[in-house]
């Protein structure tokens, strides 16, 4: 699918690395009723220390601490990680779901209507924010057609090209108000089809539904319901559909290996008004 918008792109002096160092290395995850895991290790107990408060009045109030710690992920020493630790200051605890031998971030249950205030102290030796799995948020509070998956140079790539801090092509602009239908090819490359891997491909911002899937195919798919990541195995390609119809602004979308995405597979796409 061609697009004919006028590309918004620009020179920025900041690294990519820079920008994952930006955007943190770990993920939230906020869940919504209905899909709750059955886990049973709660957030830290509730500080009983004072909380200043305002007009806005939270049903969950919690404090999230971005702290360096020690994971074990190999056998062997621990690996020093950057992650998320939860406070619950006011409702049930339980609601916050911090995940053992994990360097990953901590879910939070909310239902519909619920207010969550959530506050952000930074203790790693960098600058640091959030990014939200299962919200749609405008893009200063996000953190910040056809694509072939390929690697090129020892460099990962989307349709050849690989992440600038505020670059966008012609064909990852699109019009607020509309639905697309986007294509993803892993069709690997690299020398001798070596480098074939799978690629789980999140967007930023939206939701999708998987509407196609052909190719080398594999059992154990759930494709059906919303989603913000997807896998796609090599030799596999999928179309997506995605309604822009919430927030204008830049948005990312990347393969969700760290060592993809670090080396070059992730991209902006630009939703105009």
């Amino acid at each position: 699918m061609k697009k004919q918008n006028t590309a918004r792109g620009t020179t920025s002096e900041n690294s990519r690395r820079q920008f994952l160092k930006l955007a943190g290395y770990g993920t939230l995850g906020l869940i919504t009723s209905g899909f709750w895991p059955r886990l049973n290790h709660s957030a830290a107990k509730e500080n009983s220390g004072t909380i200043s408060e305002t007009e806005f009045l939270p049903d969950l109030d919690i404090s999230l601490v971005a702290q360096p710690d020690e994971v074990t992920i190999l056998p062997g020493k621990p690996t020093l990680v950057w992650r998320y630790h939860a406070i619950v200051h006011k409702g049930d605890k339980n609601r916050v779901i911090e995940l053992p031998h994990s360097y990953l971030g901590p879910m939070i249950k909310a239902n519909q209507g619920d207010k969550i205030r959530v506050r952000f102290k930074n203790q790693i030796p960098d600058k640091s924010i959030v990014h939200w799995h299962g919200l749609h948020v405008p893009a200063i509070m996000d953190g910040h057609p056809r694509f072939y998956l390929t690697m090129r140079h020892m460099q990962w790539s989307i349709n050849g090209r690989v992440f600038q801090m505020e670059d966008v092509g012609d064909d990852e602009i699109v019009q607020l108000g509309s639905k697309e239908i986007w294509e993803f090819n892993n069709n690997g490359g690299g020398m001798m089809h070596m480098m074939n891997m799978p690629h789980p491909i999140h967007l930023h911002g939206k939701q999708f539904r998987v509407i196609e899937r052909n190719g080398v195919m594999h059992n154990g798919y759930v494709d059906e319901g919303w989603k913000d990541t997807v896998l796609l195995m090599p030799g596999e390609r999928i179309r997506i559909l995605v309604d822009f119809n919430d927030y204008p602004g830049m948005f990312l979308y990347h393969c969700h290996n760290l060592e993809h995405e670090d080396m070059g597979m992730m991209r902006n796409y630009y939703v105009k008004v």
